[in-house]
């Protein structure tokens, strides 16, 4: 999605996780380049066609922002002429949904991946985070789950404990070689 219109929107979603809601609502005052932190503060409510002050589980997120994205933003600042991140027209208008989901497909189509809706992208950011190392419990804070149950639907590889156990227990050490 390299200089593609909807590169920062997916790039939120399939890097921190965040619902399309949250990319609709994020304003670049919520954006600490200068930390590397992103503050969840608000959601746009397609349903009721309204922004909210807060995010869908009504809990604020702080979110920490990886160096690739960083760059990204940091870069999308200096051309942003309005307040929201992954907007319209210089980011003077919200992202629009209706535009950005369909678009997103067909991103999917022309790379040859397989297709995914936009809180697809949320179980992509799941997978990196777990591939780095991320557990279930880190996951369920990422994304502000109340319960384990409801962050397990984002765990598709069922036996990644096994192999991250398994690699532990290869280098695991009681008693190290070189002490006294």
């Amino acid at each position: 999605v390299e200089n593609k219109k909807y590169e920062i929107a997916i790039w939120l979603g399939a890097i921190l996780g965040m619902r399309v809601g949250e990319i609709q609502a994020l304003v670049w005052s919520n954006v600490k380049l200068d930390t590397n932190w992103i503050l969840i503060r608000s959601n746009y409510c397609r349903k009721e066609g309204v922004f909210k002050s807060y995010p869908k589980g009504k809990k604020w997120m702080d979110l920490k922002i990886p160096p690739e994205l960083s760059n990204k933003l940091i870069d999308l600042k200096r051309k942003s002429k309005g307040v929201f991140v992954a907007g319209r027209n210089n980011g003077t208008l919200p992202l629009n949904y209706y535009s950005y989901s369909p678009q997103l497909k067909r991103y999917c189509e022309q790379a040859n991946v397989p297709i995914i809706n936009t809180h697809g992208l949320r179980h992509s950011a799941a997978r990196l985070y777990i591939e780095h190392g991320a557990s279930r419990e880190d996951l369920q804070r990422l994304f502000e789950h109340s319960a384990l149950q409801v962050t397990e639907k984002y765990i598709h590889d069922r036996d990644y404990r096994k192999g991250r156990i398994a690699k532990i227990a290869s280098n695991l050490r009681v008693f190290p070689e070189n002490v006294p």
